[in-house]
């Protein structure tokens, strides 16, 4: 079986990855969902996400359980999760996409951090350890920039390919080959304030201008 792991509340990138997985293996999919956390909210300067969803998981029609249901050494796909305890990270594999060229781009608004540092712009599919966005390398791809983009287009194209890469990866069984990272980890970022997003466009712009030259 392989368990999705979501909140029990609507949730975008849980809704995206579930109905493609549905398509492929639905028979094999078991829902599993944990207790949604209201966060203190950040208001952006320029945002870089969808608009919510308003599809609740009992919507899935798809079995569910507890986070203690799950047997030990089981596949787990965080469809959106927080910190997991570290027992049960241990005792499964743990596969996450995250929206960052790891482990050089990790934590929060990754995409506009690694704008801000001129990093490489992708996503990472990644077996979870106790660290936050470190663990083992399953698979990593860039985002292809063009002089026509915008920060949001650049964000809808990496969300994109964030769920094929972790739909292509639960179907293909591509956590049997994870490896180590073999680059440092930065540290883990936190929210972009205000002032430093407004520098950020201007990296970006500079960036997308580069693409001509």
């Amino acid at each position: 079986m392989i368990y999705i792991l979501t909140y029990d509340h609507p949730h975008r990138k849980t809704q995206d990855l579930v109905f493609r997985l549905m398509y492929n293996i639905a028979d094999r999919l078991v829902l599993v969902t944990i207790p949604w956390e209201n966060r203190k909210n950040h208001v952006p300067l320029y945002s870089t996400k969808l608009p919510p969803t308003n599809v609740w998981p009992q919507w899935y029609g798809l079995e569910a359980q507890s986070l203690q249901e799950i047997p030990p050494g089981s596949i787990v796909v965080i469809g959106g999760a927080g910190i997991l305890p570290s027992d049960f990270v241990k005792n499964n594999t743990v596969i996450n996409s995250h929206c960052g060229w790891l482990p050089e781009v990790r934590g929060l608004d990754a995409l506009k951090w690694a704008i801000y540092y001129d990093q490489p712009i992708g996503c990472t599919t990644h077996i979870v350890d106790a660290e936050c966005d470190k663990g083992l390398m399953i698979e990593r791809k860039e985002v292809e920039l063009k002089p026509t983009d915008s920060l949001f287009s650049i964000a809808m194209k990496q969300y994109e390919l964030e769920i094929n890469m972790l739909v292509d990866c639960v179907i293909h069984k591509k956590w049997r080959d994870a490896k180590p990272f073999v680059e440092p980890a930065n540290e883990s970022n936190r929210r972009m304030k205000h002032a430093t997003e407004l520098q950020m466009m201007k990296r970006l712009d500079d960036r997308l201008v580069g693409l001509n030259v």
